[in-house]
């Protein structure tokens, strides 16, 4: 009789664990519409609006390539980028949400490239600096 009630009790504990571990998630069409136009629109959008530092501005692209490798040097863990913007060549580096954000490493930066400016730009989502 006592191992009835042990089998008994077993398969309620069991039963019990099984229909625990059944979790069912059931979302509106609505909810589920929002969050793929939430993913397709996050896969589209990789940039966003804002800041960077920009440490030269110059027709010469030796110039430039000289500006790029000392940056490199000097500060290897921030993100560099440039373009050609007929006629000049721009390096801008960091890649930052606000203008505050960027002005304390740009204290840093203008030791070094005393003609560094701040400028808007479109920055990548994944380069963004995180100082808090």
């Amino acid at each position: 009789m006592r191992a009835l009630r042990v089998l008994i009790c077993a398969i309620g504990i069991l039963v019990a664990l099984q229909l625990e571990a059944q979790v069912v998630f059931r979302e509106s069409a609505s909810v589920s519409n929002i969050m793929n136009r939430f993913l397709a629109y996050n896969v589209d959008h990789s940039q966003i609006p804002g800041w960077k530092i920009q440490i030269i501005s110059t027709t010469d692209r030796r110039e430039m390539d000289e500006a790029r490798s000392r940056f490199v040097s000097y500060f290897p863990g921030i993100p560099i980028t440039w373009k050609h913007v007929a006629p000049n060549y721009q390096v801008r580096v960091g890649s930052y949400r606000t203008k505050p954000e960027l002005m304390s490493q740009m204290q840093e930066i203008r030791r070094r490239f005393p003609m560094s400016s701040p400028v808007i730009d479109m920055i990548d989502k994944g380069d963004l600096i995180d100082y808090d």
